[in-house]
């Protein structure tokens, strides 16, 4: 052990710290800057408590009250976790919150960086709303799967107590003073640039909603880091979990530029303990620090082939110390939500696709690559135009096309199906149902893709049973699935794509939600903006026949 002195001051960008190089080299959050011969971090409770914690009376600082200021916020979170049901009350809200929703919404407030933990469907959402509201946040950032936009623009009406617009670029300007949100759903990435510059002009708060793969793109990206964003939101963080990606380096990048980071996520580790670095790094650095390596070195034991493989892990009681130093936790069973609740993630089809459904809408022909698909009446069309969302087509049957195979015209929903499986911790059993036998197939890929275990229920296959004993996801399709079957080992069901028999659907319904499921039950409807999918669903949700629904619907706007 070295007596000489660690020298450390604050700058614009962050600390700097100068001393014995074998020791600096140890904290986690620093990394060494050869331009400056010293080591540099962000500005962290993390890695201010860890300099001081690490040399003591040696650390010398050019404002030590500002160093020991950071530094005690790395406690806050448990502070407040201690406090429980004594938490002071959220100002103005619409409804009495939750316990784990005063915790997170206290936790925004008393520091810099927050992981809010918290299961799908456990309101975790609303706490952002509040803290935008009651802090007269000026820019907001939500970064979010494309996918989730729609549910933020949702969000705030739903629960801030002020006046909320909606605005796209072109509307006119509100009344100043309220909270201004703006989806950048839109639009090439230079569009959205454009559209988030107009919107900084208005007087008030702005919230802008944007997906996690165009924020990293020029000319947005510089915008975000110019901008003087007051808040980060990283909806489903734990989309930053590869280190090495762009997105997840971007955002470590955007995170030292803003005052307040909060990442929403229910599988913050969704392959491994690992995979919480590149989450961590963009939400507080000083917590695991800046070398995944080091990281890896620290946490994990390394084995097999070349000693690539990770047959272990180590130093735990360190782990989930950091983990929860800036974590709040809490699973489904905090709700007190009904027992079931319906949730819609959207996504659009591809200007080609929507182009051959609005032909099959409006003229009831349409022609694809092999084929031309004629809808001879109203059922035919409903049925075509509802599998053309899962992106698939059946051409008509004719001399140059006998066998009239079904064709891929598009993969948005096998993406979206993709994006919502990925929020859900691969050991949580899953029932996907599905009408359409192609569907079956979309599905099937998404789970080979990643790494799921799937099983079919259809008047063509029976795994219902493998899946009971170990499965991960079971494909059902509705037909086969909807009467006389036990499925609550799941409490989630989503609708690849579903059925026109409202009686069928509530069959359906009940798999899931029925005597023996103990755990809140969450559907996720699949939905393709601008289709036959958002008049299905409603008509269902009213309890209507669908069929008479959509047609009439089709008819008044003819």
């Amino acid at each position: 052990m070295t007596d000489t002195n660690v020298i450390t001051r604050f700058t614009d960008a962050g600390i700097v710290v100068q001393g014995p190089y074998e020791e600096l080299l140890t904290v986690p959050g620093l990394s060494w800057s050869k331009p400056k011969g010293a080591f540099c971090g962000d500005l962290s409770p993390s890695l201010a408590s860890s300099l001081l914690r690490t040399f003591k009376s040696r650390l010398l600082c050019n404002d030590a009250s500002r160093l020991k200021d950071l530094a005690a916020q790395e406690g806050e979170t448990g502070r407040l976790r201690a406090l429980g049901s004594d938490l002071p009350d959220i100002p103005n809200t619409r409804l009495a919150p939750w316990p784990h929703q005063k915790l997170e919404y206290w936790a925004m407030v008393k520091q810099p960086a927050l992981l809010a933990y918290l299961g799908l469907g456990t309101g975790k959402t609303a706490p952002v709303a509040w803290y935008v509201q009651n802090m007269h946040v000026r820019t907001t950032l939500v970064v979010c799967p494309l996918s989730v936009i729609d549910v933020w623009l949702s969000e705030f009406p739903k629960h801030a107590m002020t006046l909320i617009t909606i605005w796209h670029k072109g509307d006119k300007y509100p009344a100043p003073g309220g909270i201004l949100v703006v989806p950048l759903d839109k639009g090439s990435v230079a569009q959205k640039d454009a559209t988030t510059r107009q919107a900084l002009v208005y007087v008030g708060s702005v919230v802008l909603v944007c997906n996690y793969e165009s924020c990293w793109r020029e000319p947005l990206a510089g915008s975000l880091r110019q901008m003087g964003l007051n808040l980060l939101v990283l909806d489903e963080g734990h989309k930053l979990q590869s280190p090495g990606s762009r997105v997840s380096k971007f955002f470590h990048s955007l995170g030292k530029t803003v005052p307040k980071r909060v990442a929403l996520t229910g599988t913050p580790c969704p392959n491994g303990p690992l995979t919480i670095y590149g989450l961590y790094r963009a939400l507080d650095s000083g917590v695991f620090g800046t070398s995944f390596a080091r990281f890896r070195e620290q946490y994990a034991v390394m084995g097999g082939f070349q000693n690539y493989q990770i047959i272990g892990y180590k130093n735990v009681e360190e782990y989930n110390r950091r983990f929860y130093s800036i974590a709040i936790h809490a699973d489904r069973s905090v709700l007190t939500l009904p027992s079931a609740t319906t949730i819609q993630r959207t996504s659009s089809l591809s200007p080609s696709a929507m182009k051959i459904y609005k032909s099959l809408e409006k003229d009831l022909v349409a022609q694809i690559e092999n084929g031309t698909v004629t809808a001879a009446n109203g059922l035919v069309k409903l049925l075509r135009l509802s599998q053309l969302t899962g992106g698939w087509l059946s051409p008509d049957v004719d001399v140059f096309n006998p066998e009239a195979k079904p064709q891929r015209v598009d993969s948005a929903k096998q993406e979206l199906l993709a994006d919502v499986l990925d929020d859900l911790p691969k050991e949580e059993p899953v029932v996907v149902f599905y009408k359409y036998v192609q569907d079956a197939i979309s599905i099937h890929e998404v789970c080979k893709e990643q790494g799921r275990t799937y099983h079919e229920l259809s008047g063509r296959v029976n795994e219902l049973q493998k899946w009971q004993e170990k499965g991960q996801v079971l494909a059902a399709q509705i037909a086969s699935g909807s009467v006389g079957v036990d499925m609550t080992r799941s409490c989630y069901a989503i609708y690849y794509s579903t059925t026109f028999s409202l009686s069928d659907y509530e069959q359906s319904l009940a798999r899931i939600h029925r005597p023996g499921q103990d755990r809140a039950v969450t559907y996720i409807d699949l939905v393709m903006a601008g289709t036959v999918d958002e008049k299905i669903y409603a008509a269902l949700a009213n309890k209507k026949n669908v069929v008479e629904e959509v047609l009439r619907d089709m008819e008044v706007r003819a």
